[in-house]
């Protein structure tokens, strides 16, 4: 029998995370209800995800298991597409819900009249109770890649059915759910509430991605905004990229993967240029952050060093990382 419709939908897209997926399953279950449903999205996993749902008996827990793996992105759009319910949520299955999550996230959907809530991570934070109206003051209160995180934000289902059209040709992003948020707020009409709650556990998320290609994934990004703001995300991920390329100097262990960097590099420069992210348009933003100058410079001058240099760069990189976790660990056990 078809579920009613709930208040709030969580939707989890996973693949073959098994262990953290039934820590999410176990963290959530409590707050389950008629108004509260969760949905998990598994990729065809290979891993015995099946296993945990073998003696399910929640009436609120439902799968949804693709036949064959249809890749990241189209597994995180049916997260949109194929719920009813009034709001969703879509949290990562690596990512440590807070005690009162589901209650938090309730009293947030019932106390406003927003179409889209974004709520503080440990990766980004909104300063203020604040809510903004179209792409205009979205974009003057939030850089692009504050809505990346995909447990930051509940949706309004009604507010994005127009946008899902682009859900699926955004897939090459990585990111198709902030080409959605975009695509809606460029009608003007999308109330966006940057808020100060948090739906997360504080401690730090394990990254399981590549930085390179989501660098490669922003790249492409503006291409899904109007023609109108697409210098303008341009620049923006302009200045994101460069952390991801510099955080990616630490996978490179071969010339192979050297060359990749590299190429990475020219592709993600090359694109956003293209886009709008040239020096005229990048003055404003090196006048801010003397940081984003040195950043610049510095990946510069490393695309174009030997591939013996750039490997020794990507070793001492390494050896630097490890001996920062090494002082930061402690702290967080």
């Amino acid at each position: 029998m078809k579920p009613l419709s709930p208040r709030l939908a969580i939707t989890i897209p996973t693949f073959n995370r098994k262990e953290q997926l039934a820590k999410r399953i176990a963290e959530l279950r409590g707050g389950l209800s008629q108004d509260v449903h969760l949905y998990i999205f598994d990729n065809c996993s290979s891993d015995k995800t099946l296993d945990l749902f073998e003696n399910e008996s929640s009436p609120y827990i439902f799968l949804r298991r693709s036949s064959a793996n249809l890749g990241m992105a189209a597994n995180i759009s049916k997260c949109f597409t194929n719920v009813e319910s009034e709001w969703i949520w879509m949290l990562g299955d690596d990512d440590r819900t807070a005690a009162s999550c589901i209650d938090r996230a309730l009293a947030l959907i019932s106390n406003g009249s927003a179409d889209l809530i974004n709520t503080v991570t440990n990766s980004c934070g909104n300063e203020a109770n604040v809510v903004c109206c179209g792409i205009d003051e979205l974009l003057e209160k939030k850089h692009i890649t504050d809505l990346m995180h995909v447990s930051s934000n509940l949706y309004r289902l009604t507010a994005f059915r127009n946008s899902f059209q682009i859900l699926a040709p955004s897939g090459i992003t990585m990111a198709p759910h902030v080409a959605m948020i975009f695509h809606a707020a460029a009608s003007g009409l999308l109330k966006v509430e940057l808020s100060t709650e948090t739906l997360l556990d504080e401690e730090p998320t394990v990254r399981r991605w590549s930085s390179l290609e989501v660098a490669t994934g922003m790249a492409i990004m503006p291409r899904f905004f109007p023609a109108s703001h697409r210098a303008y995300a341009a620049v923006d991920l302009h200045f994101a990229t460069r952390w991801m390329i510099l955080w990616g100097l630490m996978t490179i262990t071969s010339r192979e993967s050297a060359q990749e960097w590299k190429s990475t590099v020219r592709f993600v420069d090359a694109s956003l240029s293209a886009l709008g992210a040239r020096l005229p348009n990048l003055l404003p933003m090196f006048a801010k952050q003397r940081k984003d100058v040195l950043r610049n410079l510095q990946i510069a001058l490393l695309v174009l060093t030997p591939i013996t240099v750039l490997l020794r760069v990507a070793c001492w990189q390494r050896k630097r990382f490890e001996s920062l976790q090494e002082q930061i660990l402690p702290e967080l056990i």
